[in-house]
């Protein structure tokens, strides 16, 4: 019910759009971020602790796995874009570095019905095939398992001995909603998340107008931004096959420090000129999204080895509140 709201809040949102960019700007800011923004939340970590639960140990691959679809959207996506508004490659204004030839203004509405239509069919196609893994029956030593309740059960033993019962309920952890804000971790972890984000949105809504403003080749921009998308994929998955071999403190650490290093000199780069600027601006903006990448897999597989499977759609969704509180703050810095 949840993943089906999301969806149908999503991309009710983006064919929204079509309406309220004709109208006004508030009405763009309701439909395009509050309602896609509320949809995105809504599922997102239902959806990543519904599939991490069929492979409890690569739970960190399966997540990377996941969110590398999210990260890839762009591949699909931008060039959809950019042949629905600006099939000719028309190059912004070379005063306000914007566009502002009618004919790529007047393509921008009917884009979004038709992006909001094909986000739509895939989504219904994904949520036909999302199953939760089903809870055994077998969670006692007196209610042993009956063959076909797990696929992982060894014919030849069947019931498990004294030791492996006691262990596997001692060493299991899993804190509920509740209980999760008496834990240091908890704060810790939306902290790194709300800080994560700001770069996130930032590096997301102006990473382009950065290059617009000293590249003026729109079809340059949109291969760069389809690149990122495969960086940004392919480093969600390598991330996650990362934290399941080391945990996910070193990656953390490692990918924390790569991006803000790459953050803190991206803007030098406007120092070179012609196809100098070309290569390290395609060479910083991959890197950036490789690093950021990791923040959306490394959280939620340290949710989940701090507070445990069973709750980490909510735990994580709580970790996740930190997103929407940064956005506002991360609109102030922008402007």
């Amino acid at each position: 019910m949840v993943v089906a709201l999301s969806c149908i809040t999503t991309s009710g949102g983006v064919i929204l759009t079509y309406f309220t960019i004709q109208k006004s700007y508030i009405g763009v800011v309701i439909t395009y971020s509050v309602l896609l923004g509320s949809g995105l939340g809504l599922g997102y970590s239902v959806v990543l602790a519904a599939a991490s639960s069929w492979f409890p140990k690569r739970r960190g691959l399966i997540v990377g796995l996941v969110v590398g679809g999210f990260g890839l959207g762009a591949l699909v996506f931008t060039p959809i874009q950019t042949a629905l508004i600006n099939p000719n490659n028309v190059q912004v204004d070379s005063v306000t570095r914007k566009f502002t030839d009618p004919d790529v203004l007047d393509r921008l509405p009917p884009a979004f019905l038709i992006l909001g239509g094909i986000l739509l069919t895939i989504q219904v196609v994904g949520f036909g095939l999302l199953r939760p893994k089903p809870k055994p029956k077998c969670t006692t030593k007196s209610n042993p398992c009956k063959e076909g309740d797990n696929p992982s059960t060894n014919p030849k033993r069947e019931h498990p001995s004294d030791e492996e019962y006691k262990s596997t309920k001692n060493n299991e952890i899993n804190i509920s909603p509740r209980q999760v804000f008496r834990y240091i971790d908890f704060y810790l972890l939306w902290l790194i998340m709300f800080c994560d984000i700001i770069p996130v949105t930032i590096i997301t809504s102006a990473y382009k107008m950065f290059g617009q403003k000293y590249i003026s080749d729109d079809r340059f921009l949109s291969g760069v931004a389809t690149a990122s998308a495969l960086f940004n994929a392919a480093g969600r998955v390598m991330w996650g096959a990362i934290v399941d071999r080391i945990s996910f403190k070193i990656p953390m650490c490692t990918m924390l420090l790569l991006w803000s290093f790459i953050l803190i000199t991206f803007p030098h780069i406007s120092l070179f000129t012609g196809t100098t600027l070309k290569v390290f601006y395609t060479i910083w903006v991959l890197l950036l999204f490789l690093s950021l990448s990791g923040t959306f897999v490394i959280q939620p597989a340290a949710t989940g080895a701090l507070f445990g499977p069973v709750h980490m759609a909510v735990n994580y969704g709580l970790i996740f509140t930190a997103f929407v509180s940064d956005h506002y703050l991360s609109y102030c810095l922008i402007q």
